[in-house]
Order: structure tokens, then C-alpha cells, then sequence
């Protein structure tokens, strides 16, 4: 049975590793569509980026020891997710996608269900396509 500390290693160990896949992900969106390009595609390569610089960050700190600094960036990470998640439950993504690069607040834009799209509304839909966010 391996040790925690080794689970952990190995565990960081990939996390160093995954940009790797966030760049697949990256030519994949490029590549969709016959190379059509579209206005949430930008979102999507701000929400990669952020994802890679968060990872590098935690993985840097979680190397050191230093894990107080490192878990806030679970939940920036989580955040990422979640406002990215954001897209599936409105009506209009392109409406939303310029709502949301004026700086305005996205839990005052509203779901296709009339709901307002809150940390908590948005956790709550994540959680049954990924169970275990509130466990964060």
C-alpha cells in the first residue's frame, strides 16, 4: 500500500503534466466546426489559460510545502469551471459572452430557467454532471 506522501507526489506529479492537455483541448476548439470561429471560443482559451497559470501555481506552491498558499487555488480553479459551466444554462451564449467581457457580474445574468446564474445555482448543476463540487 503505497503512503499518502506518495500518493500526493504522484498526484502533483501529474498535475505538472496536464497543460499538456489543456493545449490538446485548446487546437481541438480551434479545430471544431470546419475551423469556424466563434465569440465563446474566446472564453473557452481565457478559461484554458486560466486553467494552465492555476495549475502551475498550485503545483509550485504544493512542491514547496506550502499548502495554505496553494488551496486557495482549488477554488479559483473551481470558479473557473464554474463561470465557464455558465455558457450551457443561458439562452443566448453570445449575449452572455459580451455581458460578461463588459465586467459585469455573472451571477446577475439570468439562466434559460429565469434563475440567477450564482456560485450557488451553478454549483448545484455541476454537481450532477460531476458529483463531489460541494465536497470543495
Amino acid at each position: 500500500m503505497e503512503t499518502e506522501e506518495i500518493k500526493l507526489a504522484k498526484y502533483i506529479n501529474e498535475l505538472s503534466t496536464s497543460h499538456s492537455k489543456f493545449i490538446m483541448l485548446g487546437k481541438e476548439i480551434e479545430e471544431a466546426n470546419n475551423k469556424d470561429k466563434y465569440v465563446i471560443d474566446s472564453l473557452a482559451f481565457a478559461v484554458i489559460n486560466r486553467s494552465i497559470q492555476f495549475t502551475n501555481a498550485y503545483v509550485t506552491l504544493a512542491r514547496a510545502n506550502n499548502y495554505i498558499a496553494a488551496i486557495p487555488f482549488i477554488r479559483m480553479q473551481l470558479d473557473n469551471a464554474l463561470r465557464f459551466s455558465s455558457i450551457i444554462h443561458v439562452t443566448d451564449a453570445n449575449d452572455f459572452f459580451f455581458y460578461f467581457m463588459d465586467g459585469k457580474p455573472v451571477n446577475q445574468y439570468k439562466s434559460h430557467d429565469g434563475d440567477k446564474l450564482s456560485d450557488s445555482y451553478l454549483a448545484t448543476k455541476m454537481d450532477v454532471i460531476s458529483p463531489g463540487v460541494f465536497r470543495l
